[in-house]
């Protein structure tokens, strides 16, 4: 088992364009409708103006957030005083559920007859922006796995790689990959190791499903081993399948064995998928997001007991590559982004020791 700890993303150069929006500026009157980006911001995001006559509203800070989504939903039969505050979760036929809630505070006491948005007299947005996510350019580095950056042609990137010795990318959809790592600037310095990987598809279990089934390609990839270095730069090409190439997140870090992986764990996933029945019996099923899981064992020397815990407990809470594949198994099921629910260690002979472990992923 190996622990990647991920350093912060710094994006040296890409060959996908910016979107053809204006750098948000606290100086405009932005109208609703309007989109900016902040480039100021890691990763960029696309904002949308929720309001007419927005000015000096710092994206970021007046976008829908956890805390109002504490505020009670707005009623038509309730009295309201100046300073009450509430949000609107539905539309206006008070079903549908709006894809990002709102929120508004009364600027004078009122009895509801028209709903907030509608009401710009007797009450006033909280929420001025609408985060739009990530531009396509920096889809790939969001910390979101089920977002993509998405390119016709092959996707370059050039990244900081200062202190690393691996990296993985996650949600792929590519022919195949290949990677160059430079001892400094990439354009002016040496060339120390490069790489490739020049097929991507799943093996197939005989002739028939080779000519008929669908061709089935990684999606998640784990490149480890390469020379860590003070001051580097890694230079990344994926190459298109089809009509495009596609990452959902890209990390790097540097990785640590914390010991060797044991036969007989259990991997699955956890699917976010709901299924709804009327009263009729119907169902009603909608495929959304799953993320991986894993509960294994891994056999540690009993000395570095001290090591693995003081290891996994600096990252508790915090998303990391965990990597169970062992003697040349190569498994993309045993690459997980995401975060360990809880370990135990086991001390169970004076030189070899057990940890048990459950590894969930992250959308």
């Amino acid at each position: 088992m190996k622990l990647v700890k991920l350093r912060d993303m710094n994006l040296v150069f890409s060959n996908i364009p910016l979107e053809d929006y204006p750098e948000w500026d606290s100086s405009t009157t932005y109208n609703k409708g309007d989109r900016v980006v902040l480039t100021s911001e890691k990763p960029v995001k696309i904002f949308e103006s929720l309001v007419d006559s927005n000015t000096n509203n710092y994206p970021p800070d007046t976008c829908w957030n956890e805390l109002e989504s504490n505020y009670p939903e707005w009623d038509r039969k309730t009295s309201y005083s100046a300073g009450d505050r509430v949000k609107v979760s539905y539309e206006k036929d008070g079903i549908t559920p709006l894809d990002i809630p709102q929120a508004f505070e009364a600027v004078s006491s009122n009895s509801g007859v028209y709903p907030p948005e509608d009401d710009g007299t007797n009450w006033a947005s909280l929420d001025k922006w609408k985060d739009l996510g990530a531009t396509n350019r920096w889809k790939m580095f969001d910390g979101k796995v089920s977002t993509q950056t998405v390119n016709s042609d092959t996707i370059e990137v050039v990244v900081d790689f200062s202190y690393c010795s691996s990296f993985a990318l996650f949600n792929l959809y590519a022919n195949s990959i290949s990677w160059e790592l430079y001892d400094g600037d990439y354009q002016n310095g040496d060339l120390v190791k490069s790489g490739q990987i020049t097929n991507l598809q799943e093996e197939v279990k005989d002739w028939y499903e080779y000519f008929y089934s669908e061709i089935m390609l990684k999606q998640d990839v784990f490149v480890d081993g390469l020379p860590t270095l003070s001051n580097s730069q890694l230079r990344l090409l994926i190459n298109p399948a089809g009509d495009s190439a596609r990452c959902g997140m890209m990390v790097v870090g540097r990785s640590k064995e914390l010991g060797s992986t044991l036969f007989g764990g259990r991997l699955g996933i956890v699917d976010f998928s709901v299924k709804e029945v009327d009263d009729e019996g119907n169902a009603n099923l909608q495929q959304r997001e799953y993320v991986k899981v894993i509960e294994c064992d891994v056999w540690l020397p009993t000395k570095w007991i001290d090591i693995v815990r003081k290891e996994l407990a600096s990252v508790r809470a915090k998303p990391c590559v965990f990597v169970f594949n062992e003697g040349g198994l190569d498994f993309e099921s045993f690459v997980v982004y995401g975060f360990y629910r809880s370990f135990d260690i086991y001390f169970s002979t004076p030189s070899y020791s057990r940890c048990s472990i459950q590894v969930e992923g992250l959308i």
